[in-house]
C-alpha cells in the first residue's frame, strides 16, 4: 500500500528528496557531513533553519512542506517564500532530553536544547505560546499504548489556573521528570496513572515533594 506524501514524517520527507542519490553525494551538495545527513535521515537530529532552506532549495521543494508536511510540495506549485516569510511560517520548538537530572525545582528550561523541531505557525498557535512549548521524546513504556517509545510529544508549560483538568502531563517526581496521566481527586490530590496496565496507579498530593506538574501534553507525533 502506498503512503500519501503528506503523511510522511520529516525523515521520510527528507529521504524522498534524495531520489536515489547517495547520502555522501547529497551531503556534499548541501554542505554538511555525511554523518550529519544520516542523523537527519534517521530522525536522531533535525537541521537548523539555514540548512532546512538549503535542503529545500537543493530538492526544489517548498520549505514549509519539507519542515512540516503542510502546504505545496514543489516550489513550482507556489512562490518560494523569502527568509522573512519563512520566519513567519515556521517555528522551531526546542527539544529537551528529560532523562538528565533537572535539580530540585524540576525546571525544564534548565535542560539544554538538544535540537529543534519545526512546526508551522498555524499549527503551533493551536497549542500555546511558542516560548512555553517543548518537544520531548518518549523513552519508556509506562504510557503505552497511548505513547510509545520514540514518539515525540509537545509540552505546554504555561501555568494552569483553577482546577487541574484530567489529561496527560509532564510531572516531576523526586528529581526525575516523567509523563503520566493525572486524574484530579478531592483535597488537592491526584491519581497518577500509567496507561500501561503493568504499572499500578497511585495517589499523590499536588505541588509537594510527591509530584509537581511541569506541563500539559498537547500534541504527539509518531514515526511509522
Amino acid at each position: 500500500m502506498s503512503t500519501d506524501i503528506y503523511d510522511l514524517g520529516f525523515p521520510e520527507r527528507l529521504s524522498s528528496t534524495l531520489k536515489g542519490e547517495s547520502v555522501r553525494s547529497y551531503a556534499k551538495k548541501i554542505g554538511v557531513s555525511e554523518g550529519t545527513l544520516r542523523n537527519w535521515l534517521g530522525g536522531f537530529t533535525e537541521p537548523p533553519r539555514d540548512k532546512l532552506i538549503s535542503l529545500a532549495q537543493t530538492a526544489s521543494v517548498s520549505v514549509e512542506w519539507l519542515a512540516t508536511g503542510k502546504g505545496s510540495v514543489f516550489q513550482e506549485d507556489a512562490q518560494q517564500p523569502s527568509l522573512t516569510d519563512i520566519d513567519s511560517q515556521i517555528v522551531m520548538i526546542p527539544r529537551r532530553d528529560v532523562l538528565v537530572s533537572v535539580g530540585s525545582m524540576g525546571d525544564i528550561n534548565e535542560i539544554d536544547a538538544s535540537g529543534y523541531r519545526p512546526f508551522s505557525t498555524s499549527e503551533i498557535n493551536r497549542y500555546g505560546p511558542a516560548v512555553s512549548l517543548h518537544v520531548i521524546e518518549i523513552r519508556g513504556e509506562g504510557m503505552a499504548p497511548t505513547l510509545a517509545p520514540g514518539d515525540d510529544i509537545l509540552i505546554n508549560t504555561t501555568p494552569l489556573h483553577g482546577a487541574l483538568p484530567d489529561g496527560i502531563y509532564l510531572v516531576r517526581m523526586g528529581n526525575t521528570l516523567q509523563v503520566k496521566r493525572l486524574q484530579l481527586l478531592p483535597g488537592e490530590m491526584v491519581r497518577v496513572i500509567s496507561d500501561n496496565p503493568a504499572y499500578l496507579p497511585f495517589d499523590a498530593k499536588l505541588d509537594t515533594s510527591e509530584i509537581v506538574v511541569i506541563g500539559l501534553v498537547v500534541w504527539v507525533g509518531r514515526h511509522i
